[in-house]
């Protein structure tokens, strides 16, 4: 199927449908864990943007145009430049977010790991990352001077830099909560 194919394909209102390299995928509900971590990342996302005094939006479930031909997802969150967000363009978001987060469940495990992956690294999002609810483990993958994705090495604590952040992040689950934990990078790291 063709994103101009999905784009106009009457599906049921309500239902999570996603395009990944031309197959059709239908989402089941997120689970609760799933939730709170994005709920988490939102939060903190937020935070940063005030802290900072940044001009970005943390934008949960919005559905993106990642390929003309091919992709169309619903990141989990998507941190995207404010003259984009506010452009007036309609639903679906057609630019490239600075960062995305997908949070990963049962059923979508593989599709994040490798094809969201794959996607957002050709289309040119500058750092993905992805959670894991059930270890409370986040990888953090950065695109390098050749345009790939590379995965940020965790210190002997855990912690992963963060270029968007410019911190040294680690989430902590407990219990059937997250934190998202932080650090100061030290000099000459």
């Amino acid at each position: 199927m063709t994103v101009a194919e999905f784009e106009a394909f009457p599906f049921r209102e309500g239902d999570h449908w996603e395009l990944i390299n031309g197959e059709t995928v239908l989402s089941p509900s997120p689970q609760y864990d799933h939730q709170f971590v994005v709920r988490t990342l939102l939060i903190f996302l937020d935070g940063q943007m005030a802290r900072a005094d940044r001009s970005e939006h943390v934008i949960p479930g919005l559905d993106m145009r990642a390929s003309e031909s091919s992709s169309y997802v619903w990141p989990d969150l998507m941190v995207v430049p404010d003259d984009e967000l506010l452009d007036g363009k309609a639903r679906p978001y057609t630019g490239t977010p600075m960062l995305v987060v997908e949070v990963l469940s049962p059923s979508s495990h593989a599709r994040d790991i490798q094809d969201k992956h794959d996607i957002y690294e050709r289309r040119g999002v500058p750092e993905y990352w992805v959670v894991d609810p059930v270890t409370g483990a986040l990888f953090v993958f950065v695109r390098n001077r050749k345009g790939r994705y590379e995965q940020q090495p965790a210190d002997d604590e855990g912690f992963v830099y963060s270029s968007f952040c410019n911190l040294l992040l680690r989430m902590a689950k407990r219990k059937r909560t997250f934190d998202v934990l932080t650090k100061n990078r030290r000099k000459g790291a």
